[in-house]
């Protein structure tokens, strides 16, 4: 299914084109009867393809929400350009009928088969529309349309199939065919999820109003040469989605539902709501225990009313729910907390006895080993501690004492603020995130275990759990999933590029030594290869540094 972007109209207006030619007024001619032909044509929804012309999209709105049970969400809105032409397609045997209105009295009709430049009027039809000139309303319409004495009704049961077309025309002597441009009579609705961890197949979900009155019949009254509205109940619909694994470079995963949901036009879309009825999601997350997610338009400009022949789509992404760490030292999920400045990703939440942890959003500014000092600095450069195998680096966790205490070196040199020997401490330690902090802030260079703990948070969260295990010696590889790292790449909304946090690549520095003055450097390889590798070093060379912090 193509990903469609769609337009919020403010207000009802049914209006239906025609490729016909527009009323002419013209005094001179034939005051024959005239034998008319026609001209059909059916046109796509109005929506433009997002993929191909991502330019011309733009997001109407954006909201949090907080489904509960460790899932978190945002559902995201769009609004598009319409297309400079409308898209239209040849018809193939279907059925037709066609009536002429003059001042609201029925004057002609006729039913008939439409292939493609011919129409064939049904035996029990007139087999030619004869009018005397002057100028008509025409209208054109499928067999979804019922005929109740001179107006036509659609239900929203027949909705999904219905075509319409409508014209004024001016009929004399030489003006002999009118055509017809046929428009959905319905408005369409597509909800497609954007998953940021692992969606098993099988994940159900209700679309159903709040208040379930609403409109559900289309009524075009040939008196006014219009359409009014019938209220009644709209019933809930149900959607399935497959699932929605991440690989390769992938950092989210797309599921398209198994069908669009129609509608009479004139819906107000902030009265919907979709309630997952089944399915899991990231780690074990049972979506049907989500709350119920609410639309609506960001814009006031733009309204809530669904248009006719418009196509809309709902993306609603899916997160596993992790607290952030904020400048005023507190911590909380980002629903709580809209208007706070994220400053870190929390890892372990602190508790009554024991201090969090967590990580920075972003690098240092200083990246490669030309701005560090040489690899021998004069006393201080050997751990107080080593960690003589790869497999015991997860026991290290000591990144602050190893930053901030003389007792975490045999010198007894205070690393953290000796920028000339001991750079890369210096810098992880006066990490600036671009906005004051709390006191009870307090940056360092983390350890090894510190980083693989980070990993094994996200990729638990995100449904693809790490297995450290398979790290048997310096430089062996594992992989993981690209799902993790959208917590350090979260756009808000989406195709808006305001990305809360930098993706992690490269190397990284740890505070671990394995070995006197040698130190274990993690080595992340997203896109074509999704590996983690500890590597060794004298020092950490052409090191990116990503400060962590207890709070």
């Amino acid at each position: 299914m193509k990903k469609t972007i769609f337009i919020l109209i403010a207000g009802l207006t049914i209006g239906f084109s025609s490729c016909g030619n527009e009323p002419v007024d013209n005094p001179k001619h034939d005051n024959k009867s005239v034998g008319l032909n026609f001209d059909i044509v059916e046109e796509e929804f109005d929506s433009i393809d997002w993929n191909k012309t991502r330019t011309l999209s733009k997001p109407v709105s954006h909201e949090y929400v907080d489904l509960g049970n460790g899932i978190e969400g945002e559902v995201q809105i769009f609004e598009a350009g319409s297309h400079p032409k409308p898209r239209t397609r040849a018809i193939v045997n279907k059925h037709y009928s066609i009536r002429a209105y003059q001042g609201g009295v029925l004057k002609g009709s006729m039913k008939g088969t439409f292939n493609g430049s011919t129409f064939t009027p049904d035996a029990s039809s007139a087999t030619k529309m004869i009018l005397e000139p002057g100028t008509y309303d025409f209208v054109c319409y499928n067999d979804k349309f019922q005929e109740v004495g001179n107006n036509l009704e659609l239900n929203v049961n027949d909705a999904k199939d219905a075509f319409f077309g409508q014209t004024s025309q001016s009929i004399y002597g030489t003006q002999s065919k009118v055509a017809f441009q046929m428009r959905h009579a319905c408005s369409r609705l597509s909800i497609q999820l954007q998953t940021y961890g692992k969606l098993l197949p099988g994940a159900t979900a209700s679309i159903y109003p709040v208040n379930s009155n609403g409109p559900t019949k289309l009524v075009y009254v040939a008196s006014t040469n219009s359409f009014s509205q019938t209220s009644g109940t709209i019933s809930p619909s149900t959607i399935s989605y497959s699932g929605a694994e991440i690989t390769g470079n992938n950092m989210q995963g797309w599921a398209t539902p198994d069908k669009y949901i129609y509608y009479t036009p004139g819906v107000d879309i902030s009265n919907l709501r979709m309630k997952f009825t089944s399915g899991t999601f990231g780690d074990g997350r049972n979506l049907s225990d989500a709350k119920p997610i609410g639309f609506k338009s960001g814009d006031p400009s733009y309204g809530n009313i669904m248009g006719l022949n418009k196509n809309y789509q709902m993306t609603i992404l899916l997160w596993a729910k992790l607290k952030y760490l904020f400048s005023d030292g507190t911590s909380g999920y980002l629903t709580d907390n809209p208007t706070k400045s994220r400053i870190g990703l929390v890892i372990r939440d602190k508790t009554a006895s024991s201090k969090g942890l967590a990580m920075a959003l972003q690098n240092t500014t200083k990246y490669n080993n030309n701005e560090y000092p040489d690899q021998n600095p004069p006393g201080g450069k050997y751990n107080s501690t080593t960690y003589s195998t790869v497999a015991s680096l997860v026991n290290d966790m000591d990144g602050e004492k190893w930053t901030w205490e003389p007792s975490g070196n045999t010198d007894g040199i205070f690393r953290a603020n000796d920028q000339t020997n001991f750079n890369i401490y210096y810098e992880a330690a006066h990490y600036d995130p671009g906005v004051p902090v709390a006191s009870n802030i307090r940056w360092f260079l983390p350890s090894a275990g510190q980083w693989i703990e980070a990993y094994t948070v996200m990729s638990k969260q995100c449904g693809y759990p790490i297995d450290w295990s398979g790290i048997t010696n310096w430089g062996t590889r594992i992989t993981f999933s690209m799902a993790i790292h959208q917590y350090f790449t979260r756009y808000f909304p989406i195709n808006t590029y305001n990305a809360i946090g930098r993706m992690i690549f490269g190397n990284y520095a740890t505070s671990t030594q394995y070995a006197p003055g040698i130190y274990a450097t993690l080595e992340i390889e997203p896109y074509d290869r999704n590996r983690l590798t500890f590597k060794s070093y004298y020092w950490p060379a052409y090191a990116a540094i990503r400060p962590f912090t207890h709070f």
